[in-house]
This record gives C-alpha cells, sequence and structure tokens, in this order.
C-alpha cells in the first residue's frame, strides 16, 4: 500500500518515464498494520498529511478519515480521485462525501471511463474494484488498448490521459502549480488575520478597535489581488502559453516584493502597538501597488545582485512596510544594513539608500536624509533604476526644500525629478507625490497660485491612480485648504477642510487623531471668517479628541492647545487663554526642543497675549524669538515670516519707535505683494499700520494714501464689512481729526462703530472706537452725544475685563474733564 497516492507523486522523467514517488508511509499488504486501525499512525510532513491518519486530505477514502481498517482499496480509491482531477480538473469530494459531481460539458471522457473511475470512487470500499489489477483492466479496455499487459498505475494514467487527451491534463498540472504559488496560506490567511485582531483589541487605545474594522478589508483585498496578479502571470506563460518567460520572471520579481512586504505588514500587525495602529490604513495603502507587476512589469537591470539578495530584498521590504507605520529609526536600522551587504552598485543597493534617506528625513535626521537620498540618486544611476532615481530627487524636493526651506535647491531638484519621469513616461503614481511636493514648496515660497496648480493635480492623480478612498488625499485637501486660506478664499478653504475632513473619518474613523487636524483647520478658517463661536467649539473638539487619543503631553496636543488659545484671546478671553499657550511652550520645548519650527507657532501665540495684555515689550520679545526660529526653516518671503515681521512693525508703533516700525512693515508689505500680490487681506492690512506710523510721524498725507489704498482693496475683495476693514476707517478719521475737521471725522468713527458692531468683533475694539467717535462728536460742539458714547464706551470697557483695563484710565480722566460729576472713584 502506498497510502499516499495523488498527483504530485506522480512524476515524468526526462526520459519519458513515468513514476509514482514518495513511499514514505507505504506498507506491505502482509504487514499488521493494514489490518488494524490507523488512529496512532505517524502524522507525516507537516502540512501535507492529518495528525492519525494517513495520507493527504482531499485524496484520502471515508475508511482512512475514519480511523478504521484499511486496505489496497484506499489507494484505489485515491488513485481515482486524482484520476478524476486530472480528467475534470476538481477532485470530487472537496465539498463532501457524496455523490460525485457531474461532469462539465466541455470535458469529453468515454463513458466505460467514467463508470470505471465511479466504481473505484465509491464510498464503501467493498463496491470498488475488487482489485487495481482490476481497475487497470477496466481503464485499458475503455481507451481500447486491448495488447496493454499490466503496466505500472501511473503508465496506465497517462495512457488513459492519452486516450482522451493529454492536453487538459498538462494545462491542469500547471494550473494547479500556479494556484499554490498564488496561495495566502502563511501570508494572510485566517491564522495570520486572528493574530492581528487579537493584537489590535488587546489594545485601549480608543480608535484601535475601529481602525481593525478599516484595514481588515483594505488589507484582504490587496492580498486578494496580490494573488490573483501571480496566479495570472503564471498561468498566462505555463497553462495559456501566451507570455514569454523573461517577462514572466519579471513579473514574478515585481509580484515576490508586493509578497515580502505584505508578509511584514502581517508580522508588524499581529505585535501592533499604540503607534501602528494610527498608521495602519497609511500603512495598507503605502504598500506597492501589485498593478506595476501586470504584464508591462518593467524589465530586470543587467546589473547582477548576490545570492542572499532574496533574503535582502525582504529585509529592504520590511524597512519600507515600518515607514508606512510610522516605525521610522526602526526602518531606517533595517534599510542601513541591507544597503551595506547589497552588492555595490546592485538595484537592491540603490533601493537600499533610497528608503534609508527616506525613513531618516521622515525621523527628523534632515541632514543624513539628504546625505543618503544623493548617495541613492548616484546607485540608482549606476544600475539603471529610473524610477528609483525620480523618487530619490521627488524626495530631496521635500527634504531639503520644504523641510529646510531650502527654495532654489528644492526647485532645481524639482526639474531632476521632472525630466526623467517625463522619461518614464509621467507615471501617476509618481507624478502625483512630485506635484504633492512641489505644491508645498511652492506655498512656502509665497507662490500661492502655483501651490494650488500643484496640488489640484496631485489630488486628481491621486483619484485617477488610488480611487476616491486614499488617505494621502485628504492630507492634499488640507493642503490646499491652508494655501486657499493664506489667500483669504476662505469660503473655498472651508469646503476643501470639509472634504478633508469626511475623508478622515470615513478611512481613519471619527476618533482616529488625524481627524483633529481638519477639526483645526476649519476653526482657523471660521476665525478668519469672524465666527468665534464657531471657531472655539471646533479647537474645543479637536483639542479633547487629540487628549483622549494621544493622552496630554503629546506634540500635537500643543497644537490644539495653543489654536484654542488664539480663539479664546480673539473673543477677549485672555485669563483662560494663558495656561493654554504655556502647557503648549512646556510641551514643545519638552518632546521637540526649544528651536523646532513649530516652537515659532507657540511663541507668535504668546506675542499675540502680551499685545492684547498691552504689554507691548513682551510681545515684542516673543516675536523677534519667533522670527528666528521661522526664518531657520522658512524662505524669507513665506507669508508666515510676513505675519511675524508685521507684528513686530505693530508693537514698535506701540512702543513709539516709528522708524524701526517703518522698516518692519515695508519688509512685510513686500513680502505679502510677491506672495499674494495687491488683492489681499494682509496687504491691506500691513498698508493700513503703515498709515499708523506715517500718522504718528504727522505725514498725513501719506497716512491717509496708504489708509485709503487698505480701504479699496477690502472693498474689491467684498471684504468691506469685516471688523479689519475698521483699521483704515478709523486711521481716515484720526487724519480728519488732526487737521481739525471734525465732521468729517465722526461721520467715519460712525462707519467704523457701525461696522465693529454688526461683526464678532471683540469689546475693547468697539469701545475704543465708540470713545474716538466721542472725541469727535466734542470737536464739533455736540457735547452730549459725545458724553453718551463714552459713558457707553467705560461701561463697555469695564465689562471686558483685564482687555479693557488700559484705557479705563483715559476714558475716566476724559469724562471726568467734560462732566466732572459724571465719574467717581480710581481707576481700578
Amino acid at each position: 500500500m502506498h497510502r499516499d497516492f495523488k498527483p504530485d507523486n506522480v512524476l515524468m522523467g526526462t526520459d519519458g518515464r513515468v513514476r509514482v514517488t514518495d513511499f514514505g508511509l507505504a506498507l506491505r499488504a502482509a504487514d499488521p498494520e493494514v489490518e488494524r486501525s490507523e488512529a496512532t499512525a505517524s502524522s507525516g510532513a507537516a502540512g501535507s498529511r492529518r495528525r492519525g491518519v494517513a495520507g493527504t486530505r482531499g485524496y484520502q477514502a471515508p475508511e482512512v478519515l475514519a480511523g478504521g481498517a484499511v486496505d489496497a482499496r484506499a489507494d484505489q480509491f485515491a488513485f481515482c480521485v486524482s484520476l478524476h482531477e486530472a480528467l475534470y480538473g476538481v477532485r470530487p469530494f472537496d465539498e463532501g462525501f457524496g455523490e460525485p459531481p457531474p461532469p462539465p460539458r466541455d470535458v469529453r471522457v468515454p463513458a466505460r471511463v467514467r463508470r470505471a473511475l465511479l466504481r473505484g470512487l465509491s464510498l464503501e470500499p467493498g463496491a470498488r474494484h475488487a482489485s487495481m489489477d482490476a481497475l487497470l483492466q477496466d481503464l485499458a479496455g475503455a481507451v481500447g488498448t486491448s495488447r496493454l499487459r499490466r503496466l505500472g498505475v501511473a503508465v496506465l494514467v497517462v495512457t488513459v490521459l492519452a486516450g482522451v487527451g493529454v492536453g487538459p491534463y498538462k494545462r491542469w498540472r500547471e494550473g494547479r502549480a500556479c494556484a499554490e504559488a498564488a496561495s495566502l496560506t502563511g501570508l494572510w490567511d485566517g491564522t495570520r488575520r486572528d493574530a492581528a485582531a487579537r493584537a489590535f483589541a488587546a489594545l485601549s487605545t480608543p480608535f484601535a478597535a475601529d481602525a481593525w474594522t478599516r484595514v481588515e478589508p483594505l488589507l484582504g483585498a490587496y492580498a486578494i489581488a496580490w494573488a490573483v496578479q501571480t496566479r495570472n502571470n503564471c498561468e498566462a506563460t505555463h497553462v495559456r502559453a501566451e507570455q514569454p518567460d523573461a517577462q514572466y520572471r519579471q513579473r514574478s520579481l515585481c509580484l515576490e516584493r508586493r509578497r515580502d512586504e505584505l508578509r511584514a505588514l502581517g508580522d508588524l500587525f499581529a505585535q501592533a502597538d499604540e503607534e501602528v495602529v494610527r498608521g495602519a490604513v497609511r500603512a495598507v495603502q503605502s504598500l506597492g501597488s501589485v498593478n506595476p507587476c501586470g504584464p508591462s512589469a518593467p524589465a530586470p537591470a543587467s546589473v547582477g545582485e548576490d545570492a542572499d539578495s532574496p533574503a535582502l530584498r525582504a529585509q529592504v521590504a520590511r524597512a519600507r512596510v515600518l515607514g508606512g507605520a510610522g516605525r521610522y529609526a526602526q526602518g531606517a536600522e533595517l534599510a542601513r544594513e541591507a544597503a551595506e551587504r547589497a552588492v555595490p552598485g546592485s538595484p537592491l543597493q540603490a533601493e537600499a539608500l533610497l528608503w534609508l534617506g527616506i525613513l531618516r528625513g521622515l525621523a527628523g535626521d534632515m541632514g543624513a536624509a539628504e546625505k543618503g537620498l544623493h548617495e541613492a540618486v548616484l546607485a540608482a544611476e549606476r544600475s539603471r533604476q529610473r524610477e528609483l532615481v525620480a523618487t530619490a530627487w521627488t524626495w530631496l524636493v521635500n527634504i531639503v526644500g520644504v523641510k529646510q526651506g531650502r527654495i532654489e535647491e528644492g526647485q532645481r531638484y524639482a526639474r531632476h525629478a521632472e525630466a526623467v519621469l517625463a522619461s518614464l513616461g509621467d507615471p501617476a503614481r509618481l507624478t502625483q507625490e512630485l506635484s504633492m511636493y512641489v505644491g508645498q514648496l511652492s506655498w512656502r515660497a509665497g507662490k500661492a497660485e502655483e501651490a494650488l496648480q500643484h496640488l489640484e493635480r496631485a489630488l486628481a492623480l491621486q483619484q485617477r491612480e488610488f480611487g476616491p478612498g486614499h488617505v494621502d488625499q485628504a492630507l492634499t485637501l488640507h493642503a490646499m485648504a491652508g494655501v486657499q486660506r493664506g489667500q483669504a478664499r476662505f469660503a473655498e478653504a472651508r469646503e476643501v477642510s470639509q472634504r478633508a475632513l469626511a475623508l478622515r473619518e470615513k478611512l481613519l474613523g471619527p476618533d482616529h487623531p488625524d481627524v483633529a487636524a481638519s477639526l483645526d483647520m476649519l476653526g482657523t478658517i471660521a476665525r478668519e471668517m469672524e465666527e468665534p463661536a464657531t471657531a472655539l467649539a471646533l479647537h474645543q473638539r479637536a483639542l479633547a479628541l487629540r487628549e483622549r487619543v494621544l493622552g496630554p503631553e503629546h506634540p500635537e496636543v500643543a497644537m490644539s492647545a495653543n489654536n484654542l488659545a488664539i480663539a479664546l484671546t480673539e473673543l477677549g478671553r485672555l485669563e483662560e487663554a494663558r495656561p493654554l499657550l504655556l502647557r503648549a511652550v512646556a510641551i514643545r520645548e519638552r518632546t521637540l526642543g526649544p528651536e523646532h519650527p513649530e516652537m515659532g507657532i507657540v511663541l507668535n501665540g504668546l506675542g499675540v497675549l502680551a499685545y492684547l495684555q498691552h504689554d507691548y515689550a513682551g510681545a515684542l520679545g516673543f516675536l523677534k524669538r519667533s522670527l528666528a526660529i521661522k526664518e531657520k526653516s522658512l524662505d524669507k518671503d513665506h507669508p508666515s515670516i510676513a505675519l511675524t515681521s508685521c507684528g513686530i512693525g505693530v508693537m514698535l508703533h506701540r512702543l513709539g519707535r516709528q522708524e524701526e516700525a517703518w522698516a518692519w512693515h515695508q519688509r512685510a508689505l513686500e513680502s505679502r505683494l510677491k506672495a499674494f500680490g495687491e488683492r489681499h487681506d494682509d496687504v491691506a492690512y500691513s498698508l493700513s499700520e503703515m498709515g499708523d506710523v506715517l500718522r504718528a510721524q504727522g505725514r498725513l498725507a501719506e497716512a491717509w494714501r496708504h489708509y485709503e489704498r487698505a480701504l479699496r482693496i477690502y472693498r474689491e475683495l467684498g471684504r468691506d464689512k469685516v471688523s479689519t476693514a475698521s483699521g483704515p476707517l478709523k486711521g481716515m478719521a484720526e487724519v480728519h481729526l488732526a487737521r481739525g475737521q471734525g465732521a468729517e471725522a465722526a461721520a467715519l468713527f460712525a462707519q467704523a462703530l457701525k461696522l465693529l458692531e454688526a461683526s464678532p468683533a471683540q469689546a475693547t475694539d468697539i469701545a475704543e472706537t465708540r470713545f474716538a467717535l466721542a472725541r469727535a462728536w466734542v470737536a464739533v460742539g455736540r457735547r452730549e452725544a459725545a458724553l453718551a458714547e463714552a459713558r457707553r464706551a467705560l461701561e463697555q470697557l469695564q465689562a471686558a475685563g483685564e482687555p479693557g483695563r488700559h484705557l479705563l484710565g483715559t476714558v475716566r480722566q476724559w469724562l471726568a474733564r467734560h462732566a466732572p460729576r459724571a465719574v467717581a472713584g480710581r481707576v481700578p
């Protein structure tokens, strides 16, 4: 008895002889083992035989599976299962023991052969052929081989197949081999899925369970796509004979790389922590696409690789997967080791160097990243890997131009990348990445329209290449909203940011920390649109979400705390804002260091707070420190640099240092004109503040021209009803008042007051404008109207608390002069 007859154990040698192999479980007919239960038989080789019974599942007779006594008729059953599979392409009892399935219509088998086959497949041993010899005689007679002697079983199988057509059998065997090559067993099967599910479920982070429900179908779809491509590649050459062997090898190499990534990600998910779970969706969507492994797979490089290259390729795949999951340092170390062990000048070394540079950059080591990417360019050029060359140039745009603010170098690298991509036919997968970074680079250079063009192109390519549900699209939408906000296109920015929020909630879940970034962006836009209540609610949601899922000391918590503090300061709630700003500073200094670029943002917030508290010297110190940090990483004309420069000018003006103030305002205006052109909110604001400086210097005509120009911009933009448009109106009114034109001044002050009262302006701004109107009424002799406005201003300043304290004394003194009995008590 053979006890494990199956197609895999039937081989044909180069001499044309057919042999039955693998007699590891064979017993002689006289062996007592044949007559007793096999319930304690050896389990055999792992993965091919069930413990306690001999043979391979699918070919075993019912009595073998039942653990009862068996004899040679069990081999006869296995032989007939194999023959049925060879003739019809399926095993007869994979769905359970019962009636064999009807024969396919497109397969013609002689009736006598089928009758002999079905008898051998009888579930009762006694109903089968009396012996293998009897079965062979029936089959031999069925195919007309009357003179066939009693040859071996394998020879008869070939003879039967020759009678009904050997082509289908060969195609079946090759197809079966292709199916096994595409098997997901041990790669992404039930066992691997269960291990990952347990790891995700064991975490306490609020979004872990939700993350698994989103990740599992994504990774399952990727695994199926890999299996389909793998089987298609194999069958195209070995079954359908429509693909050359060289192309088969090209595609196989590509698919092996994707398999290594899939295996590495499965390993990572089985040991997932909070960091891995947070980046889980991105990690799956960062896996190399199987589409390039299709019939048009790139030709392999002519440079050879060492014998260990499959293991090294798997190591580079793990490095890439770790990067996609946020494990940058760990991935970089694997890439470094692979680069050192790879054959110098080989494609594998170039790929390892590329990922070493990318991962070091993602980990924040910009100098090492830049060096590594330049080495990757050279290695990829030597090995003629044009896609790797393009990717390295693209990442140099990001690392050098975007991250380090070296704009001209970044632009030069972008031209290199564009040239290589053009030679490759501008593949969408690579071109969208370059467009994203060039868009960010253009924004850093202050070129808003150019930035939007590149970002819109990136979004279109992402949608075409990845479909509508990819996390990179949310990043691109978020970047677009930031540029549009910088252009004062607030309604458009809100719509785009809402799209980013909806996409993140759909792909990542409502409790994912990336959702907070969209909430903060929407809050900032609401502030710009003078919707303080909406802004406050959005920033509060963002902070609560990040605290809940990331913990109170995470750097991203500092970002939301800073944004919430700004919203509170704009509402005049300074006492609530200050601890939030100090908390943001403490978190960032502790986690990022005192000179990190993000420190500039928090220091700017502290400057604004000090300004609102009328501590102009303190505000100036914060803003100058913020500027010093920003200048290390941003282009000199970046809008953020201009914002801080303008703020410095404002503080110097309040401190009476008008010449210095003018120089800083001039610098800010030049940058804003370069970035946005004439028609922009920030340009109008700079002009209005410069008018204040000129007026303080007694240069009233020049001041008037600046105010007038600012007001014209607001009107052309349709933003002459927002609170900032009150600035040039009040400035022009002050010029009238300085010239003794009280009536004209009163008219403009009244217009500014009406504008402020109609918008959600700060109470102190309204009170200050009301007091200015009182001064104008006095100038034209309307004493009662003046006193009424001054008294209301006093009430508003008292109600405002700390923000109004600076002006209370001035108003009290004014009232004391013009109505001595109207005011009593001391200035608090």
